[in-house]
């Protein structure tokens, strides 16, 4: 499976994700006068530390790239009238340490294995960090349909979309998730997460491109 991965120019983006014997990324660089082609990948990662003002410049490259099958994952928030159907919005409001993720919609099974705790209290013991703010529809709209994730306030921080476009669209509300974790024995956590939502875009390009 070929993942663009886009590169912002924040030193170590790359780290956490490496080649191996089912994924191959390439690392798409954001330039000046950036106009990416996604022809040859199956999967368009934005992870934490994204150029959004160049992101909405290829805004309909990337809304293309889904309506055609493509899956796009989205790891950062602040500014994202580019992910086709969702926004992320800053809300700072709850205090932090307050914060408790529960699963509330999952039939990719992304959270198979993956213990909600362990997304919310970092490895400092600190509360409510990996999430920030909340996902809403594309005019602003509180979400019922395809949250993968909410917090104590029943706000959305994970959405996974298949269905109302050809393509499969993931995203946090800026929580990072990569196959990097510093602590290797702790694997119920963004690390499972991460792996889990590589087996659903794989599932979803074998659906489409027959295995």
């Amino acid at each position: 499976m070929n993942i663009a991965l886009i590169h912002s120019g924040v030193a170590g983006t790359e780290d956490g994700y490496r080649d191996d014997g089912r994924h191959r990324y390439r690392i798409e660089r954001i330039h000046r006068a950036w106009q990416p082609c996604f022809d040859g990948d199956d999967v368009v990662l934005v992870p934490n530390g994204a150029n959004h003002v160049a992101l909405l410049s290829a805004r309909e490259r990337l809304q293309a790239f889904v309506a055609r099958g493509g899956a796009l994952l989205c790891f950062c928030g602040f500014f994202t009238p580019w992910v086709p159907g969702y926004l992320w919005r800053h809300d700072y409001r709850r205090p932090l340490r307050d914060l408790r993720y529960h699963i509330d919609q999952d039939p990719l099974q992304l959270c198979d294995g993956v213990e909600a705790e362990r997304l919310c209290v970092d490895a400092h013991g600190l509360r409510g960090g990996w999430a920030c703010g909340e996902i809403v529809g594309a005019e602003g709209e509180v979400l019922h349909d395809h949250v993968v994730l909410r917090d104590n306030h029943g706000r959305a921080l994970m959405v996974a979309d298949r269905d109302t476009r050809a393509g499969l669209v993931i995203a946090t509300a800026s929580g990072p998730l990569s196959d990097d974790n510093p602590d290797a024995a702790d694997d119920q956590g963004a690390r499972r997460l991460y792996r889990n939502i590589l087996r659903a875009c794989r599932a979803h390009h074998e659906a489409r491109h027959g295995g």
